[in-house]
Parts: structure tokens; C-alpha cells; sequence
């Protein structure tokens, strides 16, 4: 079980309250590197087209004047708060090396402070942080 997480552009509407689009950010699982949502500039791609390619293009929107985070449940995050959530992520230690068929299981790899990482596929997963960072560059679709 894990937690989404959303960037909103803009506050909702003074009017009528109608809210933006939210863009979603990442997951939050227990136990793994958090999975970092990016969006990627592809071909043909409009003007408007929103692309993220990674932790400090994030880090960017969130300084966006009157943007806004919140989680699946609708509860706002702070900008330093959902950073914490990224980048310092540990794990009780669990010595997976005997079970190598759960790594296999879970398409994982070990990841730093104990935690689990996606194992990279082109499909979900497309890197890891660098430096041993404690997420997960990810793209397409979440559950």
C-alpha cells in the first residue's frame, strides 16, 4: 500500500472553487524508493505539452507562485515536506540477500538504507537517482 501525490498549478478558482488539473508527482510505497513520476517531451508534442524530467525540474514547479501538493486522500503537503518524502527515505534493514526469488517476485533490486528499488525496464521504471538517492525515476502509469 502506498500514497499519491499531486501537484496542483494553480489555486482553485475564488469564484466558483473549481479546482486545476492535478499533475501527479509520485508514490509513496513502504519499504521501497519512492517512484518519481516524470513526464518526458516526445515528438510531435504540443507547446503546452507538461513536461518533468526529473527531481529538480519538480523542485521547479513547486516554487510555482500559488501551486499547491496534496495527497490521494486531499490533504496539502509542504513543498519541504514532500521533498523530505523523496530524498530521505530508509527502510528497516531486511536482509533480502537470502531471497533473491522476492527481488525476482517484485521485479526489485536492493536500494540504499535498506529500502527496495524498481528494477530498471523501460516500461515503468527508466533509472534510479543518483548518488544512491532513495527514488526511482518512473513513467507511465500508476496504481
Amino acid at each position: 500500500m502506498g500514497t499519491n501525490y499531486y501537484w496542483y498549478p494553480e489555486p482553485p478558482c475564488p469564484c466558483c472553487g473549481r479546482r486545476p488539473e492535478p499533475v501527479h508527482i509520485g508514490k509513496s510505497s513502504g519499504g521501497w524508493c519512492f517512484a518519481l513520476h516524470v513526464y518526458l517531451k516526445w515528438v510531435g508534442a504540443a507547446p503546452g505539452d507538461f513536461i518533468v524530467a526529473g527531481l529538480e525540474a519538480w523542485k521547479n514547479k513547486f516554487e510555482t507562485e500559488g501551486s499547491y501538493i496534496e495527497d490521494e486522500y486531499g490533504d496539502r503537503v509542504s513543498v519541504e515536506t514532500m521533498l523530505q518524502a523523496i530524498t530521505e527515505r530508509s527502510a528497516r534493514y531486511h536482509d533480502f540477500s537470502q531471497s533473491s526469488s522476492w527481488y525476482e517476485a517484485n521485479h526489485a533490486v536492493p536500494g540504499p538504507n535498506g529500502l527496495a528499488r524498481r528494477q530498471i525496464d523501460g516500461d515503468f521504471c527508466i533509472g534510479h537517482a543518483p548518488d544512491d538517492g532513495t527514488w526511482d525515476i518512473c513513467i507511465g502509469e500508476f496504481s
